[in-house]
């Protein structure tokens, strides 16, 4: 399996994962210019913005340790574009990474961390 297989599987499983926890997704995939947000959802009156990183192994690191400085300021933009063209009065917004590590023929392990990138510049 290919890694773009691999994520759309990781981010279709995340989907399942945050469903079956009583969020709500409002968008996955949203693109714009110079950024995506895989996942965008809500839970009670908060506003998440999932990034979802799959890996088979471990040899490069966690998922999440590639989310660097650059790829948070893009997540906050793309945050930003989707709020303002999504008008709806939400309390609070939230950055969370769903990390998954799924090894050939064995099951998935995924780590969901809750606010860990800083919604401010």
């Amino acid at each position: 399996m290919n890694t773009i297989t691999l994520g759309k599987l990781g981010e279709q499983l995340a989907r399942m994962y945050l469903l079956g926890h009583g969020y709500e997704i409002l968008a996955h995939n949203y693109r714009l210019r110079g950024g995506e947000i895989d996942i965008i959802c809500r839970h009670q009156q908060v506003v998440v913005f999932v990034e979802v990183k799959t890996r088979r192994k471990l040899t490069y690191g966690l998922g999440r340790e590639s989310i660097t400085p650059r790829k948070q300021d893009r997540l906050r933009a793309a945050a930003q574009n989707f709020l303002a063209a999504y008008a709806d009065p939400y309390h609070t917004v939230r950055f969370d990474v769903i990390d998954i590590v799924w090894p050939n023929n064995q099951s998935p392990r995924l780590t969901h961390l809750q606010n860990c990138v800083q919604s401010d510049s």
